[in-house]
């Protein structure tokens, strides 16, 4: 239906396009009120790798003072690919990048975590589930020693394996930034978001558009999006059924 009804442009004014754009909205606060968040907080992108570099190639251009990440070798190629691009940078855009050891269970070891943090400000990125082994990773406590820390800290969550699979609160989750893909739970190919807290100053990802809070600029996908929604909705609801069929 949306792909017959709603393919225009939702950035336009005539009606075709003012309809999309409905549709854009609503589908923005379906997902939004899925995760408990509010509307504002979900930006649109085209895949989890897009929403991991987003956040991170965002905050160091916002953030001109943090000049540290800090992550591990267990994140997907998208986060550790674009650690090793931002270490390269010439001069004051250079980023120092800190590896987090891992332990013999595939769990990220964070015994060393409060000395880096007391450093300086940092940009702190874990993912939520590894995709490949599917070991759960102590998020929750790296935000509390990140929450503890004298200096700014910015946590970025890759939880695009994660959701449908495992709870995810928002809210006490502690992350600034959280990258969600569509496909892994339904969606269309080629469709993802990035939550981003209220209040925290993000670069733009694309140039020349005001789609996206004028973060990224660029048509939006809304048919692609407007099935985003509906499976947000589903992997949401149909968790905890999803759960006891894998304990089973």
């Amino acid at each position: 239906d949306a792909m017959e009804k709603n393919w225009g442009n939702p950035s336009s004014l005539h009606p075709i396009g003012q309809a999309a754009g409905r549709l854009l909205r609503q589908s923005r606060s379906r997902i939004a009120a899925a995760l408990g968040v509010a509307p504002t907080e979900i930006l649109f992108c085209s895949c989890g790798s897009e929403a991991n570099n987003w956040a991170l190639e965002g905050v160091f251009a916002a953030h001109p003072a943090v000049r540290t990440l800090i992550t591990s070798r267990l994140e997907h190629p998208s986060v550790f690919a674009k650690a090793e691009a931002l270490s390269k940078k010439e001069g004051d855009r250079g980023v120092q990048i800190h590896f987090l050891p891992v332990g013999e269970e595939g769990r990220v070891c964070l015994d060393g975590l409060p000395a880096l943090l007391a450093a300086g400000p940092a940009l702190l990125s874990l993912m939520l589930v590894n995709n490949e082994t599917g070991v759960l990773q102590p998020v929750a406590e790296a935000a509390a020693m990140a929450r503890r820390s004298p200096h700014p800290v910015f946590l970025h969550v890759d939880a695009v394996q994660a959701l449908g699979k495992i709870l995810i609160d928002l809210q006490s989750l502690g992350a600034d930034l959280v990258s969600f893909g569509g496909h892994k739970i339904g969606a269309p190919k080629g469709v993802a978001f990035l939550y981003k807290k209220t209040g925290l100053e993000l670069g733009r990802l694309v140039e020349g558009g005001g789609q996206e809070l004028g973060l990224r600029g660029g048509t939006e996908n809304t048919p692609y999006i407007a099935g985003l929604a509906i499976a947000v909705e589903r992997a949401v609801s149909e968790r905890a059924a999803f759960s006891a069929r894998c304990e089973r």
